[in-house]
């Protein structure tokens, strides 16, 4: 199955993930330690699923490229599209 998910949405979370995390970073105040540990608590399993989908996704346009490259050897092409199927089975 695939998902036609809007980027900059996805965009969007990582960088409030990174900002809070790089304030965190910058020793602030205890007020904003507080505010911005419990956004990043609640942002980072989201960050690890947008990361893991996306890292798939790369994984399934690398063996795409593999499988219809007529040069490639058969046994690579057999491989890529095992690690395709797996990719695509992470993404769901």
């Amino acid at each position: 199955m695939s998902y036609n998910l809007p980027q900059h949405r996805l965009d969007a979370i990582l960088d409030r993930y990174r900002i809070a995390q790089d304030t965190l970073a910058s020793n602030p105040d205890p007020a904003t330690v507080a505010a911005l540990s419990r956004e990043s608590a609640e942002l980072e399993p989201v960050v690890a699923v947008i990361e893991a989908w996306r890292a798939a996704g790369a994984g399934m346009a690398e063996a795409s490229a593999i499988i219809d490259d007529p040069a490639s050897d058969p046994d690579f092409r057999q491989l890529a599209e095992e690690d395709s199927r797996a990719k695509a089975a992470e993404q769901e």
